[in-house]
């Protein structure tokens, strides 16, 4: 409802009148001493706002050479954006309204040369002056030393023929297996630039890749793996996993992606460590099937042994996102669409380190956070 306000002046007195904020004005003007009617309704908009400053910086220098995919975040220096877009060549290829603000870029889907990759912040008053300027994209490599595992081979044969301390390079595509363990020190990755599938072979088993032994003087590495649930594979009331560590003493993971079976149930993990030291899973994506499940799990375990860490990875679409009976580091992850808990510390969990983690439509982010030695920086949502 409109507002009415009368103001008489004396002679030489002059009058500045301001609507309420959100108001417009209106006026009428009476003869003999001057009257002034004002009259507040609407909406005002003003035309001269003040647009807060907001400053941000982005991970990959301008001037550098990248390959391959490659974690890209925007740091808040000052100010409080409601999101911020991922440029490449001036197209938006992502939006973030989520800290930490971050995108996974695929390099491989860009052209080898120079490009632009920019970020860009927005609130209410618009975008900001992008930040970003031109790098170079390099997908050119050779293969490294290594025996050439061909598309369709059954996993377990390459890695009983190979020798301790090799490497084998999988060739894009699927490749089938039954139950392989070892505890040999072999480094398993993709060929470079290409994307090998590991799934079930000819029978159902509990585990694919099951790593044992220890007193390593390097991690056994897997890396560019994607490990793809088979049929049946998740079948088993004692738990099964796509890949298993029993006691093994320094595995690395690294850019592997764990899919689960459509039938995923309660008692299976897309990647299992029991009695396991020293394993680092580092960008990884681990995808359920949406209500249950455990993407990471690792039991039993001890707050003394060497720690667990988990960095830079997705877990999306799971019940159980990560589940710890050991010390362990999750940092800078990514938690998607996860109904029941995304870091379920428990037993030996004292001392975790917990920090700068986001979690997206999520149930609960920290189940026992007291466990925790170091709780910071995490948002859940």
């Amino acid at each position: 409802m409109a507002q009415e306000t009368t103001i008489y002046s004396k002679a030489g007195e002059d009058y500045i009148v301001q609507a309420p904020s959100g108001q417009k004005l209106s006026h009428n003007y009476n003869s003999g001493r001057t009257r002034i009617r004002v009259h507040t309704s609407g909406t005002y908009v003003d035309p001269n706002p003040t647009i807060p400053t907001i400053t941000i910086t982005s991970s990959i220098a301008t001037g550098s050479t990248i390959s391959g995919i490659v974690a890209w975040t925007a740091t808040v220096v000052a100010g409080e954006p409601t999101s911020i877009d991922f440029l490449v060549d001036g197209a938006v290829i992502y939006s973030d309204s989520t800290y930490v603000y971050g995108y996974n870029l695929d390099t491989k889907t860009l052209s080898n040369g120079s490009h632009t990759l920019q970020v860009v912040a927005k609130d209410a008053f618009g975008s900001r002056t992008p930040v970003g300027g031109s790098v170079t994209v390099n997908n050119t490599v050779t293969a490294p030393a290594g025996t050439i595992v061909p598309t369709g081979t059954n996993l377990e044969n390459a890695m009983n023929a190979a020798s301790n301390g090799s490497t084998l390079l999988l060739r894009g595509g699927t490749h089938l297996v039954d139950f392989a363990t070892t505890s040999k020190l072999l480094t398993i990755q993709n060929y470079p630039n290409e994307i090998p599938t590991i799934t079930s072979g000819t029978s159902v088993r509990q585990d694919y890749l099951y790593f044992t032994g220890s007193g390593r003087s390097a991690p056994i590495t897997i890396r560019g793996i994607t490990f793809k649930a088979g049929s049946g594979i998740f079948h088993d009331s004692m738990g099964s996993a796509l890949s298993e560590t029993d006691g093994a003493d320094w595995v690395l993971y690294e850019d592997c992606t764990f899919i689960g079976d459509p039938n995923l149930d309660d008692h299976q993990q897309l990647l299992y460590q029991r009695l396991g030291k020293r394993i680092t899973v580092r960008r990884c994506i681990f995808e359920g099937n949406g209500t249950k499940g455990f993407g990471f799990h690792q039991y039993p375990g001890s707050s003394t042994d060497p720690q667990t860490v988990v960095e830079d990875s997705i877990f999306r679409n799971i019940g159980y996102a990560l589940t710890t009976d050991s010390k362990i580091t999750v940092q800078r992850c990514r938690f998607e669409n996860v109904p029941n808990v995304c870091i379920q510390l428990r037993n030996s969990a004292t001392g975790s380190i917990i920090r700068d983690n986001v979690g997206v439509n999520v149930g609960t982010g920290i189940q026992n956070p007291s466990l925790a030695g170091v709780n910071t920086n995490n948002v859940w949502n």
